[in-house]
């Protein structure tokens, strides 16, 4: 049962009125596709195949490691503290890393240049940049990219 014009029969009457649409359609169809697989496949190459994925510096791997034996240090501690953290005590919990007193030269080396109570600073250096990485007691931490001399010039991130 019809009930006078319905949608579908307003738009045939509309496309036989208008032939241009009937050149169209196919067109735009067909550009809306190519632009749809373009964009698929755009995402999932990752872009062009030019970009290299960049990978975080060594320096700062090493400092996120040396950190997380910094807290596992200081937890074990009754009062719970920074002061006794050095290269020594370092390279007992952590031996993967290279732990020195002066300043870092090389991959993988660390300096604990501040261990107090409540906070702690670890310098390290990569391709010419300095790294630190500033802990306090409720084991928050604050990274840069500058040679830090006490835990609140460690600012900025990486």
């Amino acid at each position: 049962m019809r009930y006078g014009d319905s949608v579908t029969d307003r738009i045939v009457a509309w496309v036989e009125a208008n032939p241009w649409f009937r050149t169209l359609l196919p067109w735009g169809s067909g550009l809306l596709v190519v632009a749809g697989v373009v964009l698929i496949m755009t995402s999932l190459g990752g872009g062009s195949a030019d970009e290299e994925p960049v990978a975080a510096p060594t320096a700062q791997a090493d400092l996120e490691l040396a950190a997380s034996a910094a807290l596992e240090y200081r937890i074990e501690r009754i009062p719970a503290t920074f002061e006794g953290f050095n290269p020594t005590t370092a390279e007992g919990m952590e031996p993967s890393l290279t732990w020195v007193k002066g300043e870092p030269t090389g991959a993988g080396e660390i300096e604990i240049r501040v261990a107090k109570s409540k906070n702690l600073l670890l310098i390290a250096s990569d391709d010419g940049v300095t790294y630190c990485l500033a802990l306090d007691a409720s084991g928050q931490s604050e990274k840069g990219r500058v040679d830090a001399q006490k835990t609140a010039e460690c600012t900025g991130g990486w």
